[in-house]
């Protein structure tokens, strides 16, 4: 009346037997503190290439902003050169 069969041994390796054994086995745990040093450096590192990059665009326009005033300053004295020639060249013709 014994129907049962042993069922059959899965074949394992060495290291994943004694693995099985082991007193400290490996689970997943709250990261470490590398882990979380790693973490932090690298959002710093994200954090100050993010203010580099505003600070660069800043700089951008205030360039821009910069080289318009000097394109306006220059029409300007300009037209004001202008004037004066011809106020100069009004009174020689008198």
């Amino acid at each position: 009346m014994n129907d049962l069969k042993p069922t059959p041994k899965i074949a394992r390796p060495l290291k994943e037997t004694l693995a099985m054994f082991r007193k400290c086995a490996k689970t997943p745990t709250a990261p470490s503190a590398a882990a979380r040093a790693a973490a932090c450096i690298e959002e710093e590192h994200r954090m100050k290439i993010k203010y580099m990059e505003m600070d660069e665009e800043r700089k951008n326009e205030e360039h821009q902003l910069r080289m318009e005033q000097l394109r306006i300053k220059i029409a300007h004295a300009k037209e004001k050169k202008n004037r004066s020639t011809e106020n100069f060249s009004n009174y020689l013709e008198r």
